[in-house]
């Protein structure tokens, strides 16, 4: 249909039929309007089309059909997704796939029901995630206090802690200092490592520098003491006043150590107290005493000698006091005292005396000036033996036996001895080359209580035999027949031992042992926790092999051990382990504890005991 304009204001015609269908204000009336082509309505046309109300829109249906649609105010919807604002001024709510409300935006920030995903970066004022929030790298300040998922974190600057700090793990600190700023610190490990490399690595090197702690106090200013290791003397040392350097302490003042008791070799310069063990034989020497020396014991004495050459014994015997005094200026004075003063040789008040003069002579009795070589008042009594050149007696010499070392005794021109009570007879003589006592009597010789000493050497062609006493010699020679020999306690080197009984020794020496057993004789070992059941010097052997026997109310068990250690710890392996069925009944471990290697047992069960055999084998 083509329009046609006519020559009047109003109307036109489609082809040769006429309609009127504009009004004269140039409106359409015309209800159902159709067109096959373009229709131009001009610009100044308007079309009114009835119908529909008030805000509403024509819309098509993609076949060419127009209907009146009303505006939704409040939302958009494709499907099952929609967004409206149900209320005025209120939230703006957006569901998704059927899923109500999976955005909600407020005045106060938008909620997200779900995951939030952000190719590039999200700034917000707050964030509170429901359940996870991840991202590459997050800004911003947790205002949540309790935060049990954050597993691990980067490198911090600077770590607080108001409250408690529990690490499950372990704690590596890599800086090079650490302030512990508490009133009390507990530590579980019964031992700290200090000195060593990194995650507690082995020292691989002499660092030179000292180990132990460094005690901070004060007095009238700020002082540190150490106890520990100094390394450049190779010792164990106690400052009460030091500097550190470089971990290299500096010992201005030593310091004092007080304990109840001390085992082992003591080395000091001075000791303060009482020695409480009354036998000291490594004792030879002592300063000058101030004061006079008490000895309060039987058999006791002391010995002084002074610069000034004065020599001073005393002694206590039968609960008399004796002395024995000489100097450059008192000639030697023996005998018993009457006071225990003698801090001067010549203040001591002599009872009885042996008096040595400086030109020889001798003196006995209360205070004689000596005339002779021997000068007695009264009888000269010897219970023992006395050796002298001439005896000249006014009146009697009685003795047992009388021995001339010039080969014979002439005792009135006699040179036999002989009791005709007894039968006994004595011949004296240190020249003779045989002496012979019949042929086959028996020889008695000294008392039957006293001693007979042979002075050179005594040769027995048959037996020897002391039925009570004891055959004392320098060498003995010969065999000894009788087998039980309870006195010997130690013998020289011997080539070799040979041993058809048992040999029972806490130690035993030797190149090669050949032996058809090894019985152990050690007690069993009740075994609790860690119960140590051997221990050795860590300086005395490198390694240990164990036989180990075991048992409790679990049942019997039989293992080998096999130990070394590297001084600083130590190491074991188990093997060959065999019981009776019931199971384990022990475990073993090994540490060094105060320079001993210590092998250790724990019970697996009641009434644990344990019995060892060792072998050691030495660097």
């Amino acid at each position: 249909m083509a329009l046609k304009p006519l020559n009047s204001i109003a109307g036109f015609s489609t082809g040769d039929l006429a309609v009127t269908i504009i009004q004269a204000n140039g409106d359409v009336s015309t209800i159902n309007f159709t067109a096959n082509g373009v229709s131009n309505l001009g610009p100044n046309s308007n079309v009114i089309i009835t119908g529909g109300s008030s805000g509403q829109f024509l819309q098509t249906n993609g076949s060419g059909n127009l209907s009146w649609a009303t505006v939704l105010t409040s939302g958009i919807s494709n499907g099952t997704s929609n967004t409206d604002i149900p209320t005025a001024n209120g939230n703006v709510n957006t569901s998704v796939g059927g899923v109500a409300n999976v955005l909600v935006i407020t005045s106060t920030g938008a909620n997200i029901t779900g995951t939030l995903n952000s190719s590039g970066n999200a700034t917000v004022a707050n964030l509170a995630g429901g359940n996870l929030v991840s991202a590459n790298f997050v800004s911003g300040t947790l205002t949540t206090a309790a935060q049990p998922n954050i597993t691990s974190v980067g490198t911090l600057t600077d770590l607080n802690v108001n409250g408690n700090a529990v690490v499950g793990g372990n704690l590596t600190v890599n800086g090079n200092l650490i302030y512990v700023n508490v009133e009390e610190l507990s530590i579980e490990d019964p031992i700290i490592n200090l000195n060593t490399g990194p995650n507690g690595a082995a020292p691989s090197s002499n660092s030179g520098k000292d180990v132990g702690s460094a005690l901070n106090y004060y007095d009238t200013q700020a002082r540190i003491a150490f106890m520990g290791w100094d390394t450049s003397n190779a010792e164990f040392a106690f400052g009460s006043q030091t500097s550190i350097a470089g971990e290299i302490v500096t010992f201005s003042t030593l310091g004092n150590v007080r304990a109840q008791t001390f085992k082992g070799n003591l080395e000091a310069t001075t000791i303060a107290g009482n020695l409480t063990t009354a036998a000291q034989p490594n004792i030879t020497s002592v300063g000058t005493q101030t004061s006079s020396i008490v000895i309060n014991g039987e058999g006791l004495g002391v010995t002084v000698d002074a610069d000034d050459l004065r020599r001073v014994g005393l002694m206590k015997y039968l609960g008399l006091e004796g002395a024995l005094v000489h100097s450059n200026t008192v000639p030697l004075r023996i005998g018993r005292v009457s006071t225990a003063n003698v801090s001067n040789g010549n203040s001591v008040n002599f009872t009885n005396e042996i008096f040595i003069s400086a030109d020889g002579n001798i003196g006995m009795g209360g205070n004689i000036t000596p005339t002779h070589t021997v000068s007695v008042t009264g009888t000269l009594n010897v219970s023992a033996n006395a050796n002298v050149g001439n005896i000249g007696g006014a009146n009697t010499i009685s003795a047992n036996y009388l021995v001339s070392n010039s080969g014979c005794v002439s005792i009135n021109g006699a040179l036999l001895a002989f009791n005709n009570a007894t039968g006994e007879a004595g011949i004296f003589s240190s020249l003779a080359t045989d002496i012979n006592f019949g042929l086959a009597a028996n020889i008695t010789a000294g008392s039957t209580t006293g001693t007979t000493t042979v002075r050179g050497n005594l040769i027995v062609n048959n037996n020897v035999y002391a039925n009570s006493g004891t055959v004392q010699g320098s060498l003995l020679a010969g065999t000894l027949t009788t087998a039980s020999q309870p006195n010997i306690t130690s013998l020289g080197t011997l080539t070799s031992l040979s041993v058809t009984g048992n040999i029972s020794a806490n130690n035993a020496t030797a190149n090669t042992v050949t032996t058809n057993s090894t019985i152990s004789k050690r007690s069993n070992t009740a075994v609790t926790t860690d119960t140590v059941i051997d221990s050795f010097s860590k300086t005395a052997y490198r390694t240990a092999k164990y036989i180990v026997k075991s048992s409790s109310d679990i049942g019997y068990e039989s293992l080998e051990v096999l130990l070394i250690h590297n001084n600083i710890n130590s190491y074991i392996t188990v093997y060959a382990v065999i019981n009776d069925g019931g199971g384990n009944t022990i475990s073993l471990s090994t540490a060094i504890n105060s320079g001993n290697v210590e092998l250790r047992a724990t019970g697996l069960g009641a009434n644990t005991v344990v019995n060892l055999i060792g072998t050691y084998v030495p660097d």
